[in-house]
């Protein structure tokens, strides 16, 4: 399909986006370099992520710049052609990796791993892989589970929307100039510069979102900024100012030699700077696209300064032609072997890895492979690989069986508060504002549950107790906030910010009291695992294994309970529950349940924390400890699975199923504790 509009007078010329110029790759060469320095875990380019805004900048201006040239020399734009370009160069070396990266997976995860796998895989493999993680609601920089071999893919898939939408939107605006009679250049300044403001106001507004990092929306702004430059350079070649002649008789342009210095060195500064946090993209993205527009323009207004030379150099200019290929296979060789392999060797696969799949695969393929095919049928072919493939292949490729599905379920089967409850650090509301949340609304003893995610994973046995017998339940439990009064230090705290576990004690002296006088509870249930936390005190951080740290743990019991007592409550401690060494879903997943039993008492932390948990009661007359732990773990043999129940959601909680089936146990702790309860 050619979509002709004659153009109008003054709509373009055909310089941009039409010849070879090194000192572009040289740029690509710079944006992949830093990608690669940041995954590979260099300390001192903590902002090397930013590569990936270079690159949408330079898409931009590149693609702008091709379809103003092709307008030029044509008066149209051929939709097929285009499209037929980006599948040949994008979409073969993307299948090789992606089916490499499930084929390594597969051997190397277990089978509860597959639904992750096969969703990275297929939203990859289809071009919405960023608009996935936005759904999964994983930040980019989250460590808290194994990095997923395919998440690169999600910059890949915004610039594949772009690619679709571009060609479209350039034909619209030429439609558009030639009813108002008007230059193309000005209706695609007008645009893109539309689209630029809108889509940074998004990224700023919507900052630390997940969907402010990953949304095509949000990242628009850098792609129409390329495309401004594009119009800007073209208007700035067909207008005979001094930069185009200085473009066409060779002359070195100071200003261009200014421009590369300050784009390269605001590169360099803000990859040093910038750091992985909820604060990106925002008005850090901003200032990067502005730097990689600086870069961009110096290189390729006047191509033959020094700074030009240098920036297209062989070296940078043949990195920056495998930039493709070494962006998309340098990830997934860092998650497979950067435990086995030092950094010199990573380096050196990524790069012969990258140059085979260049040579063998990306060019021939790009250039030789079926020639003869029309522009569109190379199009609907890369649609029914890609739309096979991830209908077809991949899912049949990661089945799971029956047992493996009740394991993957089971991960994510964890017991929350009301959806209107506060639980999250995120979530929390100011001490002022904090009030318990109800769960039911019974007319018989008010019964408050409070404490960390320990007290609240209980819960679906204590709802269906509090609706069996009329109580009101009343939830006041805050995730990683732990009801004992010290607070927590952890590896994770940043030097300099306010930390969950300070924000957690201040929080805690606050609410507890007021809450306490303004309920008036007649039961009080605690739930907690802090034996496991450091103690932060001043500057000093205590550590579990130091002299004093059993002294201080076990103080911090004191306030709390006498908060929670003062006006004549019950206090029901839940028995700490063991950690153990890793998930028992793996082990569910593909052995025998007469194997996949883990000994608690192994778990001596916790063995001796439950020991001083049970004299509680000696001390205080309104305390009874309730053995919740023998319920998952009898005679402290902790099973992967009872009664057909997987039992541990991760290695310290139980699911919200397993907990909803033990109500009639709970209860029975609960009456010999005082507090009538049948199921």
């Amino acid at each position: 399909m050619c979509v002709r509009i004659s153009a109008v007078s003054g709509v373009a010329v055909s310089r941009v986006g039409s010849l070879y110029r090194p000192a572009v790759d040289g740029v690509r060469a710079v944006a992949v370099t830093a990608v690669v320095l940041f995954h590979l875990g260099f300390a001192w380019i903590p902002g090397g992520f930013i590569g990936v805004d270079v690159f949408f900048v330079l898409s931009g201006y590149l693609i702008s710049g091709l379809l103003i040239a092709e307008v030029s020399r044509r008066d149209a734009v051929s939709l097929g052609r285009f499209y037929a370009r980006r599948a040949r160069r994008l979409l073969p070396a993307a299948w090789l990796v992606i089916g490499f990266s499930v084929v390594v997976a597969k051997m190397t995860v277990t089978p509860i791993e597959y639904e992750n796998l096969r969703r990275h895989a297929v939203s990859a493999v289809l071009y919405f892989a960023n608009w996935d993680w936005v759904t999964v609601d994983r930040g980019y920089f989250a460590t808290d589970t194994d990095p997923s071999p395919l998440i690169h893919f999600w910059s890949l898939a915004v610039e594949e929307q772009f690619y679709l939408v571009w060609p479209a939107l350039v034909v619209l605006c030429l439609w558009l100039a030639k009813r108002l009679e008007v230059s193309l250049l000005r209706v695609l300044a007008v645009t893109f510069a539309a689209i630029t403001a809108t889509s940074i106001a998004l990224a700023v507004t919507l900052t630390p979102s997940v969907s402010a990092y990953y949304g095509t929306h949000t990242r628009a702004f850098e792609l129409a900024a390329g495309g401004l430059l594009a119009v800007g350079m073209e208007h700035r070649r067909r207008s005979g100012t001094p930069g185009h002649r200085a473009l066409a008789t060779g002359r070195p342009h100071a200003r261009a030699v200014l421009m590369t210095i300050a784009g390269i060195a605001g590169i360099g500064y803000l990859c040093v700077t910038v750091t992985g946090s909820s604060s990106y993209p925002g008005w850090s993205a901003a200032e990067v696209t502005v730097a990689s527009l600086l870069l961009i323009a110096g290189v390729d207004l006047a191509d033959d300064t020094w700074a030009a030379v240098v920036m297209g150099n062989p070296l940078f200019s043949w990195v920056g032609r495998l930039s493709y290929s070494i962006y998309l296979w340098h990830w997934p060789i860092i998650v497979f072997w950067k435990g086995d392999l030092g950094l010199a060797g990573l380096a050196a696969l990524i790069v012969v890895t990258s140059a085979l799949s260049y040579y063998l695969v990306e060019q021939p393929l790009r250039v030789k492979a079926f020639p003869a095919v029309a522009p569109w049928g190379v199009v609907a072919t890369g649609f029914a690989v890609s739309g096979a493939l991830g209908v077809l292949v991949i899912p049949m490729s990661l089945q799971t069986t029956k047992m493996e599905q009740q394991v993957v379920a089971a991960r994510t089967d964890i017991a929350e508060p009301p959806d209107d409850c506060p639980y999250s650090a995120e979530e929390w509301p100011s001490p002022e504002k904090s009030e318990p949340c109800t769960v039911y609304d019974g007319d018989g003893p008010t019964v408050l549950l409070v404490g960390d995610s320990h007290a609240q994973m209980w819960s679906p046995a204590l709802e269906k107790l509090a609706k069996a017998n009329d109580w009101q339940l009343l939830s006041l439990t805050r995730s990683k906030c732990t009801p004992t009064d010290f607070t927590v230090s952890r590896a994770t705290d940043a030097v300099g910010e306010k930390t969950v576990g300070q924000a957690c004690t201040d929080w805690r002296h606050i609410v507890y009291p007021r809450v306490i006088n303004a309920v008036d509870p007649d039961y009080v249930i605690v739930g907690a695992r802090s034996q496991i936390y450091d103690i932060q005190q001043g500057n000093r951080v205590v550590h579990g294994k130091d002299a004093d740290y059993q002294r201080l743990w076990r103080r911090s019991w004191d306030q709390p309970i006498r908060t929670f007592g003062g006006r004549g409550a019950s206090v029901l401690i839940l028995q700490p529950m063991p950690t153990m060494p890793r998930s028992m879903l793996d082990c569910v997943a593909t052995a025998h349940d007469a194997r996949c039993v883990f000994d608690a008492s192994l778990d001596t932390q916790t063995v001796r924390a439950n020991r001083f948990v049970q004299r509680l009661p000696q001390r205080y007359a309104y305390v009874h400890v309730l053995d919740v732990a023998d319920l998952s773990c009898p005679h402290l043999r902790c099973p992967g699975r009872m009664e057909g129940d997987i039992v541990h959601q991760d290695p310290s909680h139980v699911t919200a199923t397993f907990a909803a089936h033990q109500a009639d146990d709970v209860g029975r702790l609960l009456t010999g504790a005082g507090l009538a309860a049948t199921g």
